[in-house]
């Protein structure tokens, strides 16, 4: 008899409160939406902070997580603003995927340019920011380049 009373005074003080079963529930949201924003502070600390420029594997990855944690919250409980969200972060974490695997891509490497045969083509900026493409060296007059890095 003591049981059965525990366990309605356990079911109705759970009725009385119903934020209890919610307040343990983890943002899986709100995880995914802090994944993506590291990943993009991390790149920002490490170009503008540390002057470091390396490929930034780690933000894709990191919104990659984030849109995992996403979908997990969405199918939870699906709401308009969730899975409005959830499209707009797979869309962005698509174009980073596709920016660090596709579009700074280096053209295929042709090997060193060899005494008395024609330079490769190749377009570079002058240090006053005009172009030279390769066409301006070619001619009669033999051409020296030098390619300076700037500072090591």
């Amino acid at each position: 008899m003591s049981s059965e009373r525990s366990s309605r005074v356990h079911a109705a003080s759970v009725a009385e409160n119903p934020t209890t079963r919610a307040e343990r529930r983890i943002p899986f949201f709100s995880l995914g939406v802090l994944l993506v924003a590291l990943g993009l502070v991390g790149v920002a600390i490490e170009i503008l902070a540390l002057k470091h420029l390396a490929v930034p594997w780690y933000a894709p990855l990191m919104a990659t997580a984030g849109v995992a944690s996403m979908l997990i919250a969405v199918k939870r409980r699906p709401t308009a603003a969730r899975i409005v969200g959830l499209g707009f972060f797979c869309l962005f974490c698509v174009a980073e995927w596709w920016f660090l695997t596709w579009a700074i891509r280096l053209p295929a490497y042709t090997g060193p340019a060899h005494i008395g045969k024609p330079f490769p083509t190749f377009a570079t900026m002058l240090a006053d920011g005009r172009s030279l493409p390769d066409r301006d060296l070619r001619g009669d007059t033999p051409s020296i380049v030098v390619f300076f890095r700037g500072r090591w």
